[in-house]
């Protein structure tokens, strides 16, 4: 048998070279799991963002749908105000400028007694008065 000893520098070089592959390896293990750990993080980061974009669109649907119910209604009202206001003129008889006239004095009783000079409704008075409140 032949016995054959390598000198103890070269031992060396093996085993530093042994380390400093397995240094390289869990180097690139570690730049894996870092890297995997930063797709998650912008997955993670790109879901809430579009959560918080989709829960702005609702809010800005529900926003824009309220507001056009509001307009809605507001038409309904002012249109059966209208139709009333045509009934109430064909059942007294008055012209539309007696109609106007009465509206008009109608929004002047609206004033409150603890504030007689506050206007609620601020319109000018029609023709049929000749002149303009507070004139003498």
């Amino acid at each position: 048998m032949l016995s054959y000893s390598l000198p103890p520098a070269f031992t060396l070089a093996i085993e530093d070279t042994e380390v400093a592959r397995q240094q390289v390896e869990v180097t690139e293990l570690q730049r894996s799991v870092a890297d995997i750990d930063a797709q998650t993080r912008l997955l993670s980061s790109s879901y809430r963002a579009q959560r918080t974009l989709l829960a702005a669109q609702q809010a800005a649907n529900a926003t824009l749908l309220a507001g056009a119910a509001q307009t809605v209604a507001v038409a309904r009202q002012l249109g059966a105000e209208a139709e009333a206001l045509v009934q109430m003129r064909d059942a007294s008889g008055l012209s539309e400028v007696e109609l106007d006239a009465a509206s008009w004095l109608l929004g002047l009783r609206r004033r409150t007694s603890d504030a007689p000079t506050q206007t609620i409704v601020q319109m000018t008075p029609p023709a049929i008065f000749g002149r303009s409140v507070g004139s003498n």
